[in-house]
């Protein structure tokens, strides 16, 4: 069994569902009283309700990383926690493809955090690399 994007990826389909996608959240406008926002953390630090955005980090995509961090923060709030993940790992059928044949660099981890900073990001969580 292998990722079902991996077909996908090859073919250039997956880049095209991700532009249809990117046409569509540019009619719609997320409130960010409506999603919590500023609103995750609860007394305890537990999150109880509230909006948390995941953004796996693919290697050879930091131009994609730059487009969705600027969405965020354009388009929802700058106070949107904002999960960057490093689990990417080459698996099943991902070996065959040059670009995703490897883990993410430390430094192309830095470099969208680096950017998410600049864009004036507040809430990232970092994981280790």
């Amino acid at each position: 069994m292998y990722p079902r994007y991996l077909p996908l990826y090859q073919n250039g389909i997956l880049s095209k569902r991700v532009e249809e996608s990117y046409h569509i959240l540019e009619s719609c406008h997320l409130c960010p009283r409506d999603c919590s926002v500023n609103r995750l953390k609860e007394k305890k630090g537990i999150a109880k309700k509230g909006l948390l955005i995941r953004h796996l980090i693919l290697p050879n995509s930091l131009a994609k990383s730059e487009n969705v961090l600027k969405f965020i923060a354009k388009e929802i709030s700058k106070n949107t926690y904002i999960a960057l993940m490093t689990q990417y790992f080459p698996a099943n059928r991902a070996p065959q493809i040059p670009e995703l044949n490897r883990r993410i660099s430390r430094e192309e981890y830095n470099k969208v955090l680096d950017f998410a900073h600049f864009l004036g990001l507040n809430n990232i969580l970092q994981q280790e690399i």
